[in-house]
Order: C-alpha cells, then structure tokens, then sequence
C-alpha cells in the first residue's frame, strides 16, 4: 500500500518533532506492506526552505498515485496549509484520509476533518487505522 503522508515539514535541521519518523516507528515491525510517499526535502535544503515550484509537482504526482493519505495537523506547530490542499485533493480523487488532528479545539479544521474518512487525535490511533487498512481492511 502506497501511503502519502501530508503534514508539517521536520527532519535535520529543523527544531520541530519528527512526526512522519515517530509514526514509521508506531508502526514498527509490521511495515513491509506500506510504501511511504513523503512529499520530503530536496538533500541539501531545510525543511520549509526550497522553492514551490519544485515540491509541488512531485507532491501532487505523489498524491495521484497513493493508496491512502496520512495526514498530521498540529496548528500549534505549524500553519500546515500545504497539507491542508493536499488533503482536499486527495479527497477529490476519492482517496481514503487517516487525519490526526491534534488541534481539536481549532474550527478552522472543520472542513479538513469532513474530508477525512477518519478522524484521530493522537498520532498512535491513527497509526493503529494504517495498520489495520495496510492489513488488507477497509476503513
């Protein structure tokens, strides 16, 4: 299964949480079924640095061919705005959203959250539904 994730930028050399390696690591040892689709940083750049016009066509060429999204809000982070129109066009191409959203209290989320096939607050819940679809199951 083909998993793009959407989310925040982290990694070396930024101070943010590196929640794509912190979900790879919850899903430990069952990930021989799950191709990660990072959108990622070009080597050499930092996280957030770099030109749109390079990383948005390798995202949304991304999207188009996952089987599933897994994305990461956390607005006390980051504005995530990137992966907020990515999840609206996974959703218009009809793929299936796992969104942990560690911003409940924030309304401006909504429309992301009805987006979503499904809805977790910590990033080991959502990590436990990939687990469960990359096992063969609907969500």
């Amino acid at each position: 299964m083909d998993v793009y994730t959407a989310g925040y930028m982290a990694g070396p050399g930024s101070n943010r949480p590196d929640w794509r390696h912190d979900l790879e690591h919850c899903l430990l040892p069952n990930l021989d079924n799950i191709r990660w689709l990072h959108p990622g940083v070009p080597p050499g750049e930092e996280p957030g640095a770099g030109s749109a016009d390079m990383f948005f066509p390798r995202d949304i060429l991304q999207i188009r061919h996952c089987d599933m999204m897994f994305a990461y809000l956390d607005l006390s982070i980051a504005r995530c705005l990137g992966a907020c129109g990515e999840i609206g066009f996974a959703y218009g191409l009809g793929i299936p959203i796992i969104m942990v959203d560690c911003s409940a209290g924030v309304r401006s989320l909504d429309f992301q959250r009805k987006m979503a096939t499904a809805v977790f607050h910590t990033l080991e819940e959502g990590a436990e539904a990939l687990r469960f679809s990359a096992m063969g199951m609907p969500l």
